[in-house]
């Protein structure tokens, strides 16, 4: 069975009776299928803080970075999402390293590896819209929700395996 995709009007919805949470929330972001996330104000690349300053950060080729949405996002147990990079950043050569799955009960804001394939450094400013969430509905809730180490996440959350190792 195929996940059902919320349009514009679903969602504008639910988040208004408070069954999905994106705070802050900005009506300008809603898209027809999908709501833009902004860039929080810190990155975090080979395990140590970047700030993302009013003059914004550069991301060089070849470079991993985990970037992360300013909204915080509270999803219920019958609802999935999706994050993509957005595809004006991507026609520069800006991608995920990895899936963008968000489970059903998560509650956080969310982190985001990308890598710069392109040949040039890629500009993105604080808040700028960097990333889309598509939300899909399950077929039915799920038995519990999401309880991993990454529940209640504000800014950008590196690895388990790289918080131990140091790697």
């Amino acid at each position: 069975m195929n996940s059902l995709v919320l349009n514009d009007r679903t969602l504008r919805r639910m988040v208004k009776a408070g069954k999905i949470g994106i705070r802050p929330f900005d009506e300008d972001n809603v898209q027809p299928s999908s709501y833009d996330l902004g860039l929080w104000h810190e990155a975090l690349q080979n395990g140590s803080k970047l700030e993302v300053t009013e003059s914004g950060i550069w991301i060089e080729p070849h470079k991993l970075i985990l970037l992360s949405s300013l909204e915080y996002v509270e999803l219920p147990l019958n609802i999935v999402a999706r994050i993509y990079i957005r595809s004006s950043l991507a026609r520069e050569g800006l991608f995920p390293e990895g899936q963008g799955r968000v489970e059903a009960g998560y509650r956080g804001t969310l982190t985001l590896p990308v890598i710069n394939l392109g040949r040039k450094p890629i500009h993105l400013s604080r808040n700028e819209r960097f990333a889309t969430i598509e939300f899909c509905y399950l077929n039915q809730s799920v038995s519990s929700g999401y309880t991993g180490k990454y529940q209640g996440s504000k800014g950008p959350v590196p690895s388990y395996r790289t918080q131990v190792s140091g790697q």
